[in-house]
């Protein structure tokens, strides 16, 4: 359920409950708590008591100016094992975790939480943001000198605290202090997950953030240019907490050939609801408006292939946009152009470097060498040149 439903749904029901309702409710909830739950659940009961942190600015500041001149390094040391599923001896680094850097590191994370929690979001934004900016040097007995970012650090389980926790903190305090945008964004683009949207900040803090119309417009205006998935689903998640899915219709209309997961995203919601009629239309608008090279258009079409009778068309959009063997194949159960079909086949720039081909992205292109090329054409028909 999408926040926006989910908190309007709350607040009418609770403005059809009496105290004595809300009373009773609370009673029966926490009496089916489970046992480990039941601490937490008091604490919520419990009006907030503010941390006493005892936080040296000085102190931190000269900790990253010595990381930065690498003063301060992760020790590291190489060890032997023995790959059975290559029958071969490797080397793996080990990172020693009591080290001073490593240590202090995880100290200063926990303190920037703790004062975003105190509500004292300048200066644990300031902390959380430093930390996300260092490169970190590592050294061994060798002197072999490895250079790792934050994401590096959670990649190999050196920072005890979550990413997702990390950077929930750090954006929700970028949000509390009214950074710009652009600075917003290269937060989310660091983190690059897409499980931190405006609708998890809402539900998040001990404040809920403000977002309104213009804020969310902002938004999807400064992201319309910006490729790729982490935009699509940010311009998603802003249009259904600004007017559902009237709002991303609308949207679509304007920017759905530039951010094509949009279109699915609609489609799933109709999907959901079991509107196959709308599912259909907003489908076969999309494949009119995405380019025939994008691998997203032929997801599109087979999401609507059950609902739509014309599946010779879709058969050709699915095979064009994502031209495999099998996809090829089923284009002789249809009374398809053959010619037309080679000929457009030969027309799309499909992608030749497997180095620069993205799976997941909105923007993926089929990869296909000059080998691939060849087998699609002789199955298309086109003998002579094969």
């Amino acid at each position: 359920m999408e926040y926006k439903d989910y908190i309007n749904s709350v607040i009418s029901l609770l403005d059809d409950m009496d105290e004595y309702d809300k009373t009773v409710w609370i009673y029966e909830y926490a009496r089916r708590q489970n046992k480990e739950n039941r601490k937490a659940f008091l604490d919520s009961l419990t009006p907030p008591i503010k941390k006493v942190i005892n936080f040296d600015e000085n102190e931190f500041h000269e900790f990253i100016e010595d990381v930065k001149n690498q003063a301060l390094f992760i020790e590291t040391r190489e060890e032997e094992y023995y790959d059975e599923s290559i029958h071969n001896v490797e080397t793996k680094t080990i990172y020693l975790q009591n080290c001073e850097l490593l240590t202090r590191l995880n100290y200063y994370i926990n303190i920037g939480i703790d004062l975003i929690a105190n509500e004292d979001n300048e200066i644990g934004f300031d902390v959380l943001d430093q930390i996300s900016q260092l490169v970190i040097t590592t050294n061994n007995e060798y002197g072999y000198i490895e250079e790792l970012s934050l994401r590096d650090l959670f990649g190999r389980n050196l920072i005890k605290t979550s990413r997702y926790n990390y950077y929930l903190n750090l954006l929700y305090a970028a949000f509390t202090l009214h950074k710009s945008i652009t600075e917003i964004y290269l937060i989310f683009k660091q983190y690059d997950h897409h499980d931190i949207l405006f609708s998890d900040l809402l539900a998040f803090g001990k404040h809920e953030l403000n977002f309104d119309h213009q804020f969310y417009q902002e938004w999807i205006d400064f992201l319309e240019n910006e490729p790729g998935n982490l935009s699509a689903y940010l311009i998603k998640d802003a249009c259904y907490l600004d007017g559902g899915i009237i709002k991303l219709l609308a949207t679509i209309d304007t920017i759905g050939e530039i951010h094509p997961l949009l279109y699915q995203e609609a489609l799933s919601y109709y999907l959901n609801r079991n509107d196959y009629q709308q599912m259909v239309q907003i489908g076969l608008q999309a494949l009119k408006r995405i380019p025939e090279q994008f691998k997203i258009r032929a997801k599109i079409a087979a999401s609507i292939k059950p609902y739509y009778d014309n599946t010779c068309y879709l058969n050709e959009v699915i095979f064009l946009s994502e031209p495999t063997p099998y996809n090829c194949l089923k284009l002789y159960n249809e009374n398809v152009d053959f010619d037309y079909i080679i000929e457009t086949f030969k027309q799309i720039n499909y992608q030749n470097d497997i180095s620069l081909v993205l799976n997941d992205d909105e923007y993926a292109i089929c990869h296909i060498d000059d080998k691939q090329r060849l087998l699609l054409e002789f199955l298309l028909g086109n003998i002579e040149k094969a």
